[in-house]
């Protein structure tokens, strides 16, 4: 079918998908030889993903890491270079001091907090270690009992400060707390993104930053398939099948696509407001997943050919700091290409109650501040007037909250001729966003071969 026909002044075409971040471009990369457009609000592709600096040193202002084989094999495909983190230190930032190990119980003997605590902590990392490592042994009701409760219940009684190191671990990757995490999901964020040697294996940095996926599924999308600025007002199904696209362009005039088949990649907040008829059902869900967790992060240049006390440590929890929870040190990828490359040090803030309610260039100020007290050389090797900052107000991640799998056949049914992906829909991040994207597209590839050719 030609997408470049009109008919009553409705554009129409075989699919139209809804949002072009990792989900959306996920889906549009398996559809690219069918008839379809993409329409994105935003300026740019990548949604949650946003990156800075090139293709030798860079930074990401969003999304940080590929952590599942089906994204390492996307990036594959592309032709995108993945770099290794599974040979970094592991880190933790507390009570003022930061500590570093090959090996997370090298890590916990530096750590600065008591003999007695980290004794607590480490018999707790170990007990959940292991139920991590046996999730994929479990039935599908063993997992739903897990979902079924929080990650804090799941731990049992833990002292103080085991439980404030893995909740900084859980929130710092989650945005979410082990008060009201689902225990299924909190285990990987609360553990294995930071303290398992097995989940560090199959961590990767994208070369040029997480947003190049996006970018280069862009590149190969034809012509006109895909239109930046594209706010979009409603979805419809006025005849029960063909799907009715309202949106607004740059210009502000609103126009409307038919299509067989829509993809809805849009955050759960925005399919609540624009999606007609949604069940009572999947409103509930998606009213669950909401608000979306808020995030700060900032991106500090770090100067060529010298060295850092955090040369050699990727990614790091911060406990007990006002403006961050995690340090992420793109230098250590830049430096696997260039060993002379500063790179940047990234440093986030994921949803903690005390970020203070300042503008840009005071939380900057704050942050360099906190960072010096940590670091005493960043006093001359951080400069705040070249950081580079993010805001993501209650849109940086969905909540995941305990109860999440008997919510998530809601979440992921079709709405008629509408199906939805993201990843509010399978696990918070880039895994969740393109695994629902890549199993919509498939989805609608199937549908489309059983059609009749017009």
């Amino acid at each position: 079918m030609d997408g470049s026909i009109m008919h009553e002044g409705h554009e129409r075409r075989d699919v139209v998908i809804l949002g072009a971040g990792i989900a959306g471009m996920t889906a549009a990369h398996r559809l690219r030889e069918h008839d379809l457009v993409v329409l994105e609000a935003e300026p740019r592709v990548g949604g949650r993903t946003l990156s800075g600096g090139d293709s030798d040193a860079w930074f990401n202002l969003g999304a940080q890491l590929i952590s599942s084989e089906r994204m390492a094999a996307l990036c594959r495909e592309l032709g995108i270079e993945l770099i290794s983190v599974s040979g970094s230190d592991f880190g933790f930032a507390v009570n003022g001091h930061f500590a570093r190990g090959a090996t997370p119980q090298l890590l916990l003997a530096r750590m600065r907090i008591s003999p007695t605590q980290k004794l607590d902590f480490a018999l707790t990392a170990v007990r959940l270690r292991r139920k991590l490592h046996a999730l994929q042994r479990m039935s599908a009701e063993q997992r739903a009992e897990i979902d079924g409760q929080t990650l804090q219940r799941l731990m049992g009684r833990v002292s103080p400060v085991t439980m404030e190191l893995l909740e900084t671990c859980c929130e710092s990757a989650s945005g979410s707390t082990p008060y009201s995490m689902s225990g299924l999901y909190g285990l990987a964020y609360g553990l294995g993104l930071f303290l398992d040697p097995v989940t560090k294996q199959g961590l990767y940095g994208v070369r040029g930053g997480t947003q190049q996926v996006a970018n280069t599924i862009a590149a190969g999308l034809p012509a006109g398939a895909l239109r930046l600025g594209a706010t979009v007002t409603s979805v419809r199904q006025p005849g029960g099948e063909e799907v009715v696209v309202t949106y607004r362009g740059l210009g502000g005039d609103e126009q409307t696509i038919s299509a067989r088949h829509c993809i809805c990649a849009l955050p759960a907040h925005a399919v609540l407001e624009v999606v007609e008829g949604v069940s009572p059902e999947k409103r509930a869900a998606l009213e669950a997943a909401t608000p979306y967790t808020t995030t700060v992060s900032v991106a500090w240049a770090v100067p060529d050919g010298v060295s850092t006390p955090w040369d050699g440590v990727f990614i790091a929890p911060a406990a007990r700091f006002g403006t961050f929870n995690l340090i992420t040190n793109y230098g250590y990828l830049a430096q696997q290409l260039d060993p002379r490359r500063g790179g940047y040090l990234n440093v986030v803030a994921s949803n903690t109650s005390a970020l203070p309610d300042v503008d840009d260039e005071r939380f900057v100020a704050l942050q360099h501040a906190e960072l010096v007290r940590l670091f005493p050389a960043a006093a001359q090797l951080l400069d705040p007037q070249r950081a580079v900052i993010q805001r993501w107000p209650q849109m940086a991640l969905p909540r995941i909250r305990e109860g999440f799998l008997s919510r998530r056949g809601a979440l992921r049914a079709d709405e008629g001729n509408v199906c939805f992906c993201g990843d509010y829909t399978s696990e918070p991040g880039l895994p969740g966003a393109n695994n629902s994207g890549h199993h919509a597209g498939e989805a609608v590839v199937r549908e489309l071969a059983a059609l009749p050719a017009t």
